[in-house]
């Protein structure tokens, strides 16, 4: 599998951070229904790929790509205890969607 590109996420200019935002958050939701919604093996994929999640049949033993998942995760729930309008849903593929919208 080779790194995606800006260019293929709709990204026109790599230095607007709006445009950033809205690229990344593509590749997430294709990460997220690549791995079913699986945050641990999306997360990974973001970090390392999704060749090396495939090549480790999971988490890569990458310390860099650990850390990133763990802190991650614990600054999404640290978001979501202070916050009440954050809402996740798995539909019935799987696919998990985190939204404001109850």
């Amino acid at each position: 599998s080779t790194p995606i590109s800006a260019a293929e996420m709709g990204v026109e200019n790599v230095f607007d951070p709006r445009d950033n935002i809205f690229g990344g958050s593509r590749y997430l939701k294709q990460l997220l229904e690549r791995y079913q919604g699986d945050i641990e093996l999306t997360l990974a994929g973001y970090n390392a790929g999704p060749g090396n999640v495939a090549k480790y049949g999971g988490v890569p033993p990458f310390e860099e790509t650990r850390v990133f998942i763990r802190r991650t995760l614990e600054a999404f729930e640290q978001f979501r205890e202070k916050s009440d309008k954050i809402f996740t849903y798995r539909d019935e593929r799987g696919i998990t969607t985190i939204t404001n919208i109850h």
